[in-house]
């Protein structure tokens, strides 16, 4: 039991580091191992599913129905997984859903910079083509 949650803590820890050096491709291998150590963990399902888009093994809409079918464990990760969901909307070119993720987001983390950002962005797009 516990060389299994060390090598899944390893493989999730190793992941995020590929992921934050946008190596979508070895990330998405990691946290699919991490998932399929510890399937019932919160944000390895969420990881693996968004990452799996950004690796181009998941389509949109694959990747959208994996996240839906996440259950968060509270009000902040509930709006990571709409800020997640957002981006994904937002490069499928389908802005008007995306930009509604990202105001259920701030509604539920009204600090979260991700969405509050996507927010100012869509405004200011907005007001542009207004003037």
């Amino acid at each position: 039991e516990f060389r299994r949650v060390l090598f899944r803590s390893v493989a999730f820890r190793r992941a995020e580091l590929t992921y934050r050096n946008r190596d979508w491709k070895a990330a998405d291998v990691l946290f699919q191992e991490a998932l399929r150590l510890e399937p019932n963990t919160w944000p390895y399902a969420m990881y693996a599913a968004y990452n799996g888009w950004l690796a181009r093994r998941l389509s949109g809409k694959e990747a959208i129905a994996a996240l839906e079918a996440v259950k968060p464990v509270n009000a902040l990760r509930a709006a990571e997984l709409h800020v997640h969901i957002g981006n994904i909307l937002k490069q499928e070119e389908r802005g008007a859903e995306a930009i509604e993720r990202f105001r259920k987001a701030a509604e539920l983390d009204p600090t979260n910079r991700d969405a509050l950002r996507e927010l100012r962005l869509h405004d200011l797009r907005s007001s542009s083509k207004k003037a």
